[in-house]
């Protein structure tokens, strides 16, 4: 058999490998490459055989009745990650399962526990055994409750799991907040790592604020880190809460001494940079008339 030099050459079951392996923007980057590439993202027939290769055949009973022509490109789409995370210092169990079901399940498990190597072991063995939701769905409850005995309230997970699973493939669910068992953090946890959501805003986890920090600091976005200083360009701090920043005060109350010395608000205006280019404008047109 020979060799292919090119992935243009490969089989379609190879090729359907690859994109199960890389993110949504790969996909994107990878039509950009060629005509061949093009056209092959947007056949639907190809991520119908995707979605069953990656998730198991529980996909064709309880997700083909709801998508419709042409929309398997769609489907695979928000249930695959946006683009791989950056792994940081933390090591937090997430950044091992940027897979979105897989950092579902991880999320569950890990729920309410100390997350040590135990607790990673156990995830860790719990995906290899049951790797897809199908997988999950076809076992037995008793079997999966056993997998899990060293994490505690193991009824309470398996079934959050289970109930996860079906509806992650037969639900058109914006957030994994809509499941059994998913609450904010594991939203927020998903929106970061699958997602590549970026903004501290409302996220309340302190792991995953100062992951966020993490990301944003060593991207070049923020300032550099001190202890307990946080960024003193954004006024935040280490744990990324936001502060005042330096010289608002100040600044408020010069403008009020300002105004006490017979300075009006429309003149203190007049000073700032967007003041003076009115003023600019105002009297270029007075001159003209």
């Amino acid at each position: 058999m020979q060799k292919p030099n090119s992935l243009e050459d490969l089989p379609r079951e190879c090729l359907i490998t690859v994109l199960q392996a890389v993110g949504i923007i790969d996909w994107g980057n990878l039509s950009l490459t060629s005509k061949y590439f093009n056209k092959l993202i947007k056949d639907d027939s190809l991520w119908k055989s995707l979605a069953v290769a990656k998730w198991g055949p529980a996909v064709e009973t309880l997700a083909a009745q709801r998508v419709p022509n042409g929309g398997w490109l769609a489907y695979c789409s928000h249930r695959m990650n946006l683009t791989a995370a950056p792994k940081s210092p933390l090591d937090l169990g997430q950044e091992q399962f940027q897979d979105p079901w897989e950092h579902l399940v991880c999320c569950i498990l890990c729920s309410r526990t100390t997350g040590g190597p135990l607790i990673r072991a156990t995830i860790n063995n719990f995906i290899s055994c049951w790797p897809s939701p199908t997988a999950v769905l076809a076992a037995t409850e008793d079997v999966l409750i056993e997998a899990i005995n060293t994490l505690g309230l193991q009824i309470n997970r398996i079934r959050a799991l289970r109930s996860m699973s079906n509806d992650f493939l037969a639900k058109d669910w914006l957030s994994p907040s809509e499941f059994s068992g998913c609450g904010k953090f594991t939203a927020d946890s998903w929106r970061i790592f699958c997602r590549g959501h970026r903004s501290l805003e409302d996220v309340e986890d302190k792991n995953l604020r100062k992951y966020l920090y993490w990301v944003l600091n060593s991207s070049g976005n923020r300032g550099s880190e001190g202890p307990n200083k946080g960024d003193k360009r954004t006024g935040r701090t280490k744990d990324g809460k936001v502060t005042k920043k330096k010289g608002d005060a100040s600044k408020t109350r010069g403008r009020a001494e300002q105004q006490k010395k017979g300075m009006g608000s429309s003149t203190v205006r007049r000073y700032t940079a967007r003041g003076i280019k009115k003023d600019f404008r105002r009297r270029t047109r007075s001159s003209k008339e």
